[in-house]
């Protein structure tokens, strides 16, 4: 009886950060290409809210891209900025890994604190804009 891993392997799910000057940038889930030479259909936002509280000093932009399914599933996120880049693609990561809906990503309770981030975290505004759109058609 070893004492080593006994879960049973679920796959890569391609999570990965990057650091060119002063730009982070990170992927989690499946991308576009992955999605459409599936046959999956998808939507997609494109967002740009602060990396934290805009009255506290330099704050900067989290350009935040986010794959969901007809069913609302989270598929993938994409996201570039100067800071929390980090952050933002881990919690997208455990999102898809569980698997949420864009409903749970704006109700998801993310530590709020000026100097790290807004009261509503930019993965709360996106699953809020990605459920509008769903719920609309607009996506």
């Amino acid at each position: 009886m070893g004492g080593g891993w006994s879960g049973q392997y679920r796959g890569t799910q391609g999570s990965s950060l990057l650091k060119l000057f002063e730009i982070s940038c990170g992927s989690t889930g499946t991308n576009s290409a992955q999605l459409q030479r599936s046959n999956i259909p998808f939507n997609s936002i494109l967002i740009h809210p602060l990396s934290h509280a805009g009255y506290y000093p330099e704050a900067s932009p989290i350009h935040l891209k986010l794959r969901y399914g007809s069913d609302g599933r989270v598929l993938g996120a994409q996201a570039a900025g100067h800071e929390g880049v980090d952050k933002r693609i881990d919690v997208l990561a455990t999102a898809i890994y569980f698997p949420a809906r864009i409903g749970d990503l704006d109700n998801l309770q993310l530590s709020y604190s000026p100097p790290f981030n807004s009261a509503r975290d930019p993965v709360n505004v996106a699953g809020s804009i990605a459920q509008s759109h769903l719920t609309s058609g607009e996506s």
